[in-house]
């Protein structure tokens, strides 16, 4: 299963680092693709099956609830959380109410989010 995140190379500029220099454009990317690993990996774990991940599957839908899930959707050059917020959390509740959720068929870009 997988939840595919596409990143708009257009938005992969330059841009300043911790230490003053300049991050090229494959280093951006590479960075937003770290976060978007974060947020899919948060989207796994709350929708385990297996109850010995019950407390983890809990921590990881809230959450998408915190401010945390916001700066994480920043860094990964997301301009609307809430848009994808809105979408995982409707995706786990029907997960919650039986319903097959497949990964692959979600789909999230920088500039919006299709889920």
């Amino acid at each position: 299963m997988s939840m595919a995140f596409a990143i708009d190379q257009s938005e992969a500029e330059a841009v300043p680092t911790v230490a003053g220099s300049r991050a090229e454009p494959q280093d951006v990317q590479a960075m937003r693709n770290l976060w978007v690993a974060v947020i899919e990996q948060h989207y796994r774990t709350a929708l385990s099956p297996f109850k010995s991940d019950q407390v983890e599957r809990r921590r990881a839908r809230v959450w998408f609830e915190t401010e945390g899930f916001e700066d994480v959707c920043a860094l990964a050059g997301f301009e609307a959380p809430e848009i994808l917020r809105r979408g995982i959390l409707r995706q786990l509740a029907a997960a919650d109410a039986g319903e097959v959720v497949a990964l692959a068929h979600c789909r999230v870009q920088a500039q919006g989010a299709e889920l």
